[in-house]
């Protein structure tokens, strides 16, 4: 077989091919035919062999399977090639039907009272063969179970359940940026410096990262705790700040929106940075609200601080005006604050320092 003669053949069928479809269109008598004709070489045999197979092929079936392959309507097949482990367990299984049916033929043809004495010593010893073969399968089993058991408690460690991670350890590792995998080697390779076993603690990629989460949702709360009670003690009403911002989340640029709350005799507080899909009103303020909400403020927020864009203080499609919708109340607006504190000290400058009008400031 040479790839050559292969693609030759291919390609002369292809062309075949081709040829037919450029003339579909035609119902003529003789393009009927060549369709038929080409139709009828889909049983035929792709023949690609040697151009000398005949004489190549030294076994004589062989040689006489591939003639008729060649043939018209290819006679023959692939059937007489037999497996050789099914025509073992065929043939083993033929000689225990012919045994059995011999021994159940004498058993006929014996007399009543020797059949009877033979059927009971035949079903004796088929007894204490099957009791035999059953205590072999349950000692092996035994053996078995025990070796599983043995490997077992050979191959289980020890896992280690004291509990190394605190609240400050949690926000240590967060502030750092450490990853869960990252912060389990930095644990142990402290433990082992302090002289601690390491088999003795619990140092696992999983288990501390359901501890970190743990511990960041209690801190969290805590947080919330603290922040209500000096609240209630300071009396104070609040200036909701936000603002887009993008930030970079893997590989990926995030538009996030900061959230933070100010007051008088209190110090200011982030409430959260939410993912915005887009920058509109309506998104902005739904965010705002939910973080407000998730911190009981929104009967303490008075104030908003925003810069001055359309999307933020819009007279109908504003976040600013959408917030106070969903607040049932009116705001002050004091929007860009750090630009009015500016224009102040730039008075201020102005006044005190001798202005100049030149590129360069003496």
């Amino acid at each position: 077989m040479q790839k050559s003669r292969i693609i030759k053949k291919i390609t002369a069928l292809h062309k075949e091919w081709k040829s037919l479809q450029k003339n579909a269109t035609r119902r003529t008598d003789r393009q009927a035919h060549l369709e038929a004709s080409f139709k009828n070489t889909f049983d035929d045999l792709f023949d690609v062999a040697h151009a000398d197979a005949i004489k190549i092929i030294k076994i004589q079936e062989d040689r006489d399977f591939l003639i008729l392959q060649r043939q018209k309507g290819r006679p023959g097949s692939l059937s007489s090639v037999r497996d050789k482990k099914l025509h073992g367990k065929e043939s083993r299984r033929t000689k225990r039907e012919q045994k059995e049916t011999k021994r159940k033929t004498k058993v006929q043809e014996m007399p009543p009272s020797c059949a009877s004495s033979r059927d009971v010593h035949s079903s004796e010893s088929d007894s204490e063969d099957n009791n035999e073969q059953q205590g072999k399968a349950d000692e092996a089993e035994h053996v078995f179970v025990e070796t599983v058991d043995t490997v077992e408690q050979n191959s289980k460690r020890r896992r280690g359940c004291t509990n190394v991670l605190s609240s400050n350890l949690v926000a240590t590792i967060d502030t750092s940026k450490i990853s869960v995998r990252k912060s389990t080697a930095v644990v142990s390779a402290t433990a082992s410096a302090l002289n601690v076993d390491v088999n003795s603690i619990n140092v696992y990629k999983s288990s501390l990262h359901r501890a970190r989460t743990k511990l960041r949702k209690q801190n969290a709360e805590k947080v919330k705790e603290k922040f209500q009670e000096n609240l209630l003690q300071s009396g104070t009403k609040l200036i909701c700040h936000f603002d887009g911002k993008k930030m970079k989340i893997g590989n990926t640029v995030q538009e996030r929106l900061p959230v933070v709350v100010t007051g008088y005799n209190i110090e200011e507080q982030l409430l959260g940075a939410p993912r915005l899909d887009n920058g509109t009103g309506e998104v902005v303020a739904s965010a705002v609200f939910q973080a407000l909400e998730s911190w009981n403020l929104t009967d303490k927020v008075e104030s908003t601080c925003t810069d001055t864009t359309s999307s933020m203080t819009g007279c109908d499609k504003g976040a600013c005006v959408i917030l106070e919708r969903k607040l049932n109340r009116d705001l002050l607006y004091a929007a860009c604050r750090h630009h009015v504190f500016e224009v102040i000290l730039k008075g201020v400058f102005e006044v005190t320092v001798a202005v100049s009008c030149g590129p360069e400031i003496p």
